[in-house]
């Protein structure tokens, strides 16, 4: 089941003549439909169901409510106004493109790399685990902190030993009881 929500979240609609997309229940815009973005909106809209054809003639936004609105809601309705001026109806028909591809055509392999993400992108740096620094603080004196040089030049191959050396003097300057983290 969540693999078929996952295929209706990666499709999207690229407006042609807009015969048939539905304006606010369809996903043309964005991640989501209008609905979802301006929910408060669409519980007063009249025409739900209407095509961006029916709605949009290039210049006006022909919408009606149950009940007229101020304030907040106002200005939602003048975002979406704006959002509905970047329609551009052409002769074309609308099409459905896959948003997981660079082409806009739907893989199976696209949908599984989306199943299967877990927000966490894996970073291997092979010399990381070989350093000799210290976890969580710099060392308390600059002499331990110029042993471990060759890391920090493994880390910061830019830094000249010379601007190690100052920051260390800085360091040493401090009072004992300061302790710097990482």
């Amino acid at each position: 089941m969540f693999a078929v929500r996952a295929v209706k979240f990666g499709f999207r609609w690229k407006i042609g003549n807009g015969q048939k997309v539905k304006f606010w229940k369809d996903n043309w815009l964005g991640s989501s439909s209008l609905a979802i973005q301006f929910w408060d909106l669409y519980i007063l809209v009249n025409e739900k169901t209407k095509a961006v054809a029916d709605l949009w003639d290039g210049e006006s936004l022909k919408c009606t409510f149950r009940r007229s609105f101020d304030g907040v809601l106002y200005q939602a309705w003048l975002e979406v106004i704006q959002l509905a001026y970047t329609i551009r109806l052409s002769d074309e028909e609308d099409e459905l493109i896959w948003q997981f591809n660079s082409n806009g055509v739907y893989s199976s392999q696209s949908l599984y790399k989306i199943i299967n993400f877990r927000g966490i992108q894996q970073v291997h740096f092979s010399g990381l685990w070989g350093l000799k620094i210290p976890p969580r603080e710099l060392g308390t004196s600059a002499e331990e902190d110029l042993e471990t040089w060759g890391n920090w030049k493994l880390l910061c191959p830019e830094m000249k030993q010379s601007e190690l050396s100052d920051a260390l003097e800085e360091l040493k300057r401090r009072s004992t009881s300061e302790v710097i983290f990482l």
